[in-house]
């Protein structure tokens, strides 16, 4: 599932419209993007989808659904990930990004009288010990048996 941005629900009475949708996303981000393309993905009674892109390069999923039965709307609105710009990543590129994953890890080795990781530092390791066998593995470094 791709990542939730933020989600709000309102009452039916607060007649809340698709532009003010659009201005809580524009908030969201600081107010200073716009939408470059809008595709509407499903539209029902009870539940309407598009696809945005933002002019800061964010692509998003924006669902805002009806619920009758408690007489609410819900916004949602998700990071959408973009498997086709992946698949146009070259060999050279995974690489490069494994290469700096593993160069970063470097910094979080423990070493005998350093100071113990801060909490930010502490969660960034335990993402690149979660990133790294990945990236290993999509650059032919590893494979998923010996790691």
């Amino acid at each position: 599932m791709p990542k939730l941005l933020f989600s709000e629900t309102y009452p039916f009475e607060a007649k809340t419209t698709i532009n003010d949708t659009y201005e809580r996303i524009f908030t969201f981000f600081g107010g200073e993007v716009e939408i470059l393309e809008r595709t509407e993905t499903e539209n029902s009674d009870l539940m309407r989808k598009e696809d945005l892109t933002l002019s800061n390069g964010y692509q998003l999923t924006l669902i805002v659904e009806a619920k009758p039965e408690e007489k609410e709307l819900k916004i949602s609105v998700y990071r959408r990930f973009n498997p086709k710009y992946l698949e146009q990543l070259t060999e050279e590129d995974i690489d490069l990004l494994c290469t700096l994953a593993v160069q970063r890890s470097l910094k979080f080795f423990s070493i005998e009288g350093m100071p113990p990781l801060t909490k930010e530092e502490h969660r960034e390791e335990e993402q690149l010990s979660y990133l790294i066998p990945k990236l290993m593995i999509a650059t032919g470094q590893a494979t998923a048996t010996n790691y």
